[in-house]
């Protein structure tokens, strides 16, 4: 369902500017899934416009995203399902 995009989508890196975050989006014709990890031992925020439409996998318990900012806890890594039209 996933492996499509997971594969062959083009890589796109994202918030490199971003200490202690690595994130990049795998886009193919018709998904969009973004990969975030946080490797700080607090919580930060990115800029996540669009929000998600699922959560693929989730090291932890819940997901905090606001008002186009995803949070992500100390040390938290998430696959989330972005939408399709929404470009980053």
């Amino acid at each position: 369902l996933y492996s499509e995009t997971l594969i062959y989508g083009k890589l796109v890196p994202l918030w490199a500017d971003h200490p202690g975050i690595m994130a990049y989006e795998r886009r193919s014709e018709h998904q969009r899934i973004l990969i975030a990890a946080n490797f700080r031992n607090v919580k930060q925020a990115v800029r996540l416009e669009g929000g998600y439409e699922k959560i693929l996998i989730n090291n932890l318990h819940g997901l905090e995203e606001e008002g186009g900012e995803l949070r992500l806890a100390a040390y938290q890594a998430v696959i989330l399902l972005l939408p399709n039209c929404q470009i980053i």
